[in-house]
């Protein structure tokens, strides 16, 4: 094939043109990529952020359920103990009495936490005779003092 200079400056304008075409569609498309790249920017900065927001949440949560069950057993622990408060002041009690001899309505409930493994303290409730003066605090009741499962029946007095 013979090409005739008028052929090929025909040829030329029509690749002239190709390229300018293809180089104005490079810098529409690198355009739109520098665009879509401050997007994705933003838009991964805003997932961190929020995934970030989420994880804080979860730990807000699980930190709040812990102190909701630690309040209820606070609250289930106050309330036994104000139970067993009353424990000397129960009628049922009035035909018990301690091992030597002393009523239970004379002596006075004292409470001790006993540390468990778990972290917890475990109440224990011991009775001890009322004091007649006021001793310091710092002496050892517990050493003369009952548990309920030291309660004597009373033997009851025979008629004459």
């Amino acid at each position: 094939m013979v090409y005739k200079n008028k052929d090929l400056l025909q040829i030329i304008k029509i690749q002239n043109k190709t390229i300018v075409a293809a180089a104005a569609a490079a810098r529409t498309l690198k355009k739109q990529l520098k665009l879509t790249t401050k997007l994705y920017k933003k838009a991964f900065k805003h997932w961190l952020e929020e995934m970030d927001v989420a994880a804080g949440l979860k730990i807000d949560g699980q930190y709040i359920w812990d102190e909701r069950n630690k309040a209820v057993y606070d609250y289930n622990a106050l309330y036994a103990l104000f139970k067993l408060q009353r424990v000397t002041q129960l009628p049922e009690y009035e035909d018990y009495e301690l091992p030597d001899g002393t009523e239970v309505k004379d002596c006075v409930l004292d409470i001790e936490g006993r540390m468990m493994e778990s972290g917890r303290l475990r109440p224990i409730a011991h009775l001890i005779k009322i004091p007649e003066d006021n001793p310091a605090w710092d002496t050892k009741f517990r050493e003369q003092s009952y548990s309920f499962k030291d309660l004597i029946k009373k033997r009851k007095k025979g008629k004459k």
